[in-house]
């Protein structure tokens, strides 16, 4: 990923959570996914394990959910407002 990738998707994600009540999740999977990383990403089998990727990080239950995990045993997981690391 490139800074100016990156910082795109940082940008659509902020004109997106300012501009609608209700985050607009498939279409910030679908910008990040296809428009974003599409033309990098050539193999189908790699396209499809990004979008699926990109559904465990961008959902609902990361919003609403202040002990959300991105995977169920991990090591690290992600809090509000900080990382934190699990012994």
């Amino acid at each position: 990923m490139t800074l100016m990738t990156m910082m795109m998707t940082l940008n659509w994600l902020q004109m997106f959570m300012n501009d609608y009540d209700e985050l607009p999740l498939e279409a910030l999977i679908y910008l990040t996914g296809e428009c974003n990383y599409g033309g990098r990403v050539t193999d189908d089998k790699d396209r499809r394990l990004l979008m699926s990727l990109l559904i465990i990080f961008y959902n609902a239950q990361i919003i609403e959910d202040e002990d959300y995990k991105l995977v169920g045993s991990c090591i690290r997981c992600f809090t509000r407002p900080s990382v934190c690391m699990s012994v």
